[in-house]
C-alpha cells in the first residue's frame, strides 16, 4: 500500500517534533516547601511534626546555618535525603555538596535515601548524568547533587556559587580537618544533622557557641531519641525505620538516661 504524500508529511513532522527537547519542568514554587516536595513529588510519607520543623528553619532565608542535633532513629537521614532533592530542584541551578563521617556511611545511609528517593519520584529520568558509584546526580554543569568522600575532602575546594548548600550527615563524626574544608565552600547554607555522643570536636564545639553567644543565622533543634513517632504511639519496634520501645529499653539499661544517646 503507497503511503500518502500527506501522511508521509505528519509522520515526518512528528519525528521533527520528538527531536526537539521538551521545556524542562520547573519545581520554584516549592522554594519555600520541602514538605510539600517530599509528598507531592518524591512521593514519600510526610515527615513528622519535628522534621516539618527542621524543613521550616531550611527554608527560612534568614538561617544560614541549621543544626539538628538529634538521638537515634527519628529519621535525620530521610529527611536529609529529602533536602537534597528538594534544594537541587527548587533552587534550580543549584548545586548540593554533601558528606559525612565515613564514605560507607554517606554511600550505604544517606546516598541510599537520596537514590531510593529519586527513582521512586517523578524526577526519575530527568537528569543528564548518573552515577551510584560516585555519589552523583547531575542535570546540567553547574546544576548538581554530589557527594563528597570525606577521606579525599580536604582537596575538594573551590566549590562556589549563589545556590549552594552544604549537608553534612552524622556531623558529629567530621575532624577538625574536614570541617575546615566543609567551611572553605562558599555555601549559602549549611545543613548538619548528629548526635553528638561525644562531648568533643567541631559540631559539639559549634553547639556550645552557639549556646553561650547565640548567632541569629543558626538554627539549632534538638530532637531526643524519645520522641521517635514510634515510641509516641507505643510499638516495640517500627516498621518505618523509627526506634521504639524495644531500643528504648536497651539503651536505657545499657547505658542510663544521662547518656548522650537519648539527647
Amino acid at each position: 500500500m503507497t503511503t500518502s504524500y500527506a501522511a508521509y508529511l505528519r509522520q515526518a513532522d512528528r519525528k521533527w517534533l520528538s527531536t526537539i527537547p521538551r521545556p524542562r519542568k520547573s519545581y520554584r514554587r516549592f522554594r519555600l516547601n520541602p514538605d510539600a516536595f517530599n509528598t507531592q513529588i518524591l512521593k514519600r510519607k510526610p515527615y513528622w511534626g519535628r522534621q516539618r520543623e527542621i524543613c521550616r528553619a531550611i527554608a527560612d532565608q534568614s538561617i544560614r546555618t541549621v543544626m539538628a542535633i538529634t538521638g537515634n532513629g527519628v529519621g535525620k537521614s530521610y529527611l536529609g535525603a529529602g533536602i537534597a532533592l528538594w534544594y537541587a530542584m527548587s533552587h534550580e541551578p543549584a548545586k548540593v555538596l554533601t558528606t559525612g563521617p565515613t564514605y560507607d556511611q554517606l554511600r550505604s545511609v544517606l546516598w541510599g535515601n537520596i537514590f531510593r528517593a529519586y527513582h521512586q519520584s517523578e524526577l526519575d529520568g530527568s537528569e543528564t548524568a548518573l552515577r551510584h558509584d560516585s555519589l552523583m546526580i547531575q542535570w546540567a554543569d553547574e546544576w548538581f547533587c554530589k557527594g563528597i568522600n570525606p577521606d579525599n575532602i580536604e582537596s575538594a575546594s573551590g566549590y562556589h556559587g549563589g545556590n549552594l548548600i552544604a549537608l553534612v550527615d552524622e556531623a558529629s563524626g567530621l575532624t577538625a580537618a574536614k570541617n575546615e574544608a566543609i567551611d572553605s565552600w562558599d555555601v549559602a547554607k549549611k545543613i548538619l544533622f548528629g548526635n553528638p555522643i561525644r562531648p568533643e570536636g567541631p559540631f559539639y564545639e559549634l553547639y556550645q557557641r552557639h549556646v553561650h553567644d547565640p548567632d541569629p543565622a543558626t538554627c539549632v533543634i534538638r530532637i531526643p531519641s524519645t520522641e521517635s513517632p514510634a515510641i509516641k504511639a507505643g510499638l516495640r519496634r517500627s516498621p518505618d525505620g523509627f526506634v521504639g520501645l524495644d531500643w528504648l529499653d536497651d539503651r536505657r539499661r545499657e547505658y542510663g538516661e544521662d547518656s548522650p544517646w537519648w539527647l
